[in-house]
């Protein structure tokens, strides 16, 4: 399973970014491999091409984490059938953590 994850930082330690469009980078956890890599994000929120929730679906996630998401977003992930889940996780070591227990995102923040 693999597990896209909006962060502060490029690192295993890194904070979970508060808004999944403009986190600086995502995290792409493969639960079969253990491998962590870490994805700048180069939408048009940082000046580059394409939706923030594209250019992670192009990863192949099975599962997106987020604290919260714009309905577009959630849009975008379903058509791919692409999970959004949540949870109580402020580090990217939380949501590898407790990966089997996230929630399903079942609304948005508004945008």
């Amino acid at each position: 399973m693999r597990i896209a994850i909006p962060i502060m930082q490029d690192n295993e330690e890194a904070e979970i970014s508060p808004h999944f469009g403009r986190a600086p980078f995502f995290a792409i956890f493969d639960s079969e491999t253990k491998e962590i890599s870490f994805i700048k994000n180069t939408s048009e929120h940082f000046g580059g091409h394409g939706k923030p929730a594209e250019v992670i679906a192009e990863q192949k996630p099975d599962i997106v984490f987020a604290l919260d998401m714009g309905s577009k977003a959630i849009a975008v992930f379903e058509s791919y059938n692409i999970k959004v889940k949540t949870g109580e996780c402020l580090t990217l070591k939380d949501v590898i953590d407790s990966k089997d227990m996230l929630d399903e995102l079942e609304s948005s923040c508004g945008h």
